[in-house]
């Protein structure tokens, strides 16, 4: 029972709130999730060089991430693939998840980089999802997005029928998706 108590002593540390382990989790299985997370968390501090607690999956493939900016608790799942190469790059709130083999692209193409991605404080990302950040994505505080959410802010033209849709060019309208009391006005976003 004591090693219950010790993981959710460091839980509540790295989430920074109430947080309690149901006791029915067998110990063998606790003790695997708390090795996986402690090797996920040497590896957050090895990619990014910060004290705080950041857990990198095995996997995970995560390109510019000096563009990234975070706060603590950011969990990135196993096999995920996020290039922050953009104008504004990536803002994470605290503890952020992204789920497994999710995919997060800001720039479309090498020729007209992309807008980028914020997300507020205690989201939760589903597995194989998609962000298509080109023309912007802002995700608001206490949101979760299920598995296999796709988005995509940045869309072809098609106007001219003479001319190949590929030659025509992209709109961005950007994509918010914010919690109802947020409106248009998200106070969150101006804390970062």
């Amino acid at each position: 029972m004591m090693f219950y108590t010790l993981t959710e002593f460091l839980i509540r540390k790295i989430l920074k709130r109430r947080f309690s382990l149901d006791r029915r989790i067998p110990l063998p299985y606790l003790l695997g999730m708390v090795m996986e997370k402690g090797i996920a968390l040497i590896r957050g501090f090895l990619l990014f060089h910060r004290s705080i607690p950041i857990f990198v999956h095995s996997g995970c493939v995560i390109k510019c991430k000096s563009r990234i900016r975070f706060g603590a608790g950011l969990q990135i799942a196993g096999r995920c693939y996020i290039d922050a190469l953009s104008t504004e790059g990536i803002v994470l709130g605290k503890n952020v998840s992204i789920g497994y083999a999710s995919c997060i692209l800001l720039s479309g193409s090498l020729n007209n980089l992309g807008k980028g991605l914020v997300v507020g404080n205690n989201v939760g990302l589903g597995s194989h999802g998609f962000l298509g950040c080109a023309g912007g994505v802002v995700i608001g505080d206490d949101t979760i997005l299920g598995n296999f959410v796709s988005f995509h802010s940045e869309n072809h033209n098609y106007s001219d029928p003479a001319v190949p849709m590929r030659l025509q060019g992209v709109n961005r309208e950007g994509i918010k998706l914010l919690d109802w009391r947020e409106g248009d006005n998200p106070g969150w976003s101006q804390n970062r």
